[in-house]
């Protein structure tokens, strides 16, 4: 903002209306010295023009305009023009009237307008227009809110006289040193106040007083310094009332200091009490979360223990397997040697060709059932397997259900001890609240976790004992077969005689 409105004896917003548009637009104003600057803003440094106050009159409710609250200043040198404002309410436009009224040096004069009808000097037609009378001039307008005169009537050295014209009644003229001017009024009141109103300018502009001018100038500056005094009384008054209250307030805001400063120390203890408490609760809360960990930590090895012990039994399951494969391609090459000696003597037992063949289809039976029971075993440690895979996902999915009721109870921690900060007359109801929920959480999370585990060991023990079982019984029944295959193969026949080659048939 530029610096003089630091000097401003009065400054606002007002509405101010265009020269060449006749529009309206709010610009701000700044009355510095003998002049009324004004700008696009209160923010803006760039100057939009002045109205020069020294020979200016100012009237107030100007009541050609549709504004409600208006003023008109009337500036007449050096270069007559009219500048019509809006303010915001009937107080400032008092204030704004006083200020503006107090840098003009022209005599505060009772101000005549109105319409009247001027004869043309070489187009001796009539034309309305509107005059306003200063203490020196008579200015006429081509329209009411005009702001530049379309012509100035110079009233000091002139005459003023009725004028006799035949054909138009209520004119009078004004004879100047350059020209005569012809007026006429609406009617012959409006005549003769018209010129009443000149002929006491032009004694005025003799230096002769006028008496009723003078007496109403001293009436509207008694009437002006008595308002003035009236204002400033009830302003002093309304600050006294304003200091008397401010003291009460003032006392009352001391009082209620003191007693908020008592209050903020007492506050101030409890608060460090409870601070030092949740201090202590945290670091028990510390210690008892660190010992669970420490039991999970436990937990966590003991099935790590047990893993390895089932990895274990997995590798002599393995062996076992490895074995009755061995044994099953032993068996395979039994059969085979069997089946080259049958192949050698097959021409000295066609006659037993019959038997033979059904011995043969025998032997393929008990070779598909061996082969049945092999894919039933495969199926059963397919089995064995899918069992224990989902042992190892339900011991994973108990510890990742204990790892996350472990995180939520963290959070459940942290939320109670932020709430703990916020209210802190419900802090220790509130801690042992979360602790007993956390120790009856992770207690029921380590049992359920500890539970299941067991459960799940007991199972994989349960269906290894079945399955080595199983096995062992399978192996027993194939070697069993296998000896009884044996003995048969070499028992001779009894409807064969025996041959010379002493080999069995």
């Amino acid at each position: 903002p530029p610096s003089c409105f630091a000097m401003a004896e009065k400054k606002g917003y007002l509405v101010k209306q265009g020269l060449k548009v006749k529009n309206w637009k709010k610009r701000f104003f700044a009355l510095v010295g003998p002049s009324l600057k004004y700008f696009e803003s209160e923010e803006s440094a760039k100057e939009l023009g002045e109205i020069p106050l020294t020979n200016s009159i100012v009237s107030p409710g100007f009541p050609f305009t549709d504004q409600k609250h208006s003023l008109e200043v009337f500036v007449t040198d050096p270069q007559p023009r009219r500048f019509f404002l809006v303010v915001a309410n009937e107080v400032d436009e008092k204030a704004w009237t006083e200020s503006i009224r107090s840098k003009s040096a022209l005599p505060l004069l009772t101000r005549r307008e109105g319409f009247l009808e001027k004869k043309g000097e070489v187009n001796t037609a009539c034309k309305k227009r509107y005059c306003i009378l200063t203490h020196r001039d008579l200015f006429y307008f081509r329209g009411l809110l005009e702001p530049l005169p379309a012509g100035r009537i110079p009233l000091q050295g002139s005459k003023i006289g009725q004028d006799k014209d035949e054909k138009r009644a209520f004119g009078f003229h004004i004879t100047t040193r350059e020209r005569t001017f012809v007026l006429f009024a609406a009617n012959n009141e409006d005549a003769q106040q018209w010129l009443s109103a000149l002929e006491r300018r032009v004694k005025i502009g003799k230096g002769e007083p006028d008496p009723e001018e003078v007496k109403k100038e001293a009436e509207a500056r008694a009437k002006q310094q008595q308002e003035e005094a009236e204002r400033l009384a009830a302003m002093l008054h309304s600050k006294d009332e304003d200091l008397a209250r401010r003291e009460s307030n003032l006392k009352k805001g001391l009082d209620e200091l003191e007693i908020k400063k008592q209050a903020l120390i007492l506050a101030e203890e409890d608060v460090s009490k409870l601070h030092e408490e949740e201090e202590q609760q945290m670091r028990m809360a510390e210690m008892e979360l660190r010992k669970r960990e420490e039991e999970i930590r436990q937990s966590e090895a003991e099935l790590e223990s047990r893993r390895a012990e089932i990895a274990a039994k997995e590798a002599e399951l393995k062996m076992l397997r490895k074995k009755a494969d061995e044994e099953k391609r032993a068996a395979v090459q039994e059969a085979t040697k069997v089946a080259a000696i049958m192949q050698m003597e097959e021409e000295k037992r066609r006659h037993e060709e019959e038997v033979l063949e059904g011995k043969c289809k025998q032997r393929a039976k008990e070779a598909e059932e061996i082969r049945r029971q092999q894919k039933m075993r495969e199926e059963k440690e397919k089995e064995k397997e899918e069992v224990k895979e989902e042992e190892e996902a339900k011991v994973d999915k108990i510890k990742t259900e204990a790892e996350d009721e472990v995180k939520q109870v963290e959070e459940e921690v942290h939320d109670k001890e932020m709430e703990v900060e916020k209210v802190r007359e419900e802090a220790n109801q509130k801690d042992s609240q979360v602790e007993e929920d956390c120790r009856q959480k992770l207690d029921q999370a380590e049992a359920k976790a500890s539970q299941e585990v067991e459960e799940a060991n007991h199972r994989a023990e349960e269906e290894q004992m079945r399955l080595e079982e199983e096995t062992h019984h399978m192996q027993t029944e194939v070697m069993a077969q296998q000896q009884q295959h044996v003995q048969q193969s070499l028992l001779p026949d009894p409807c064969c005689p025996p041959c010379q080659s002493g080999f069995p048939c």
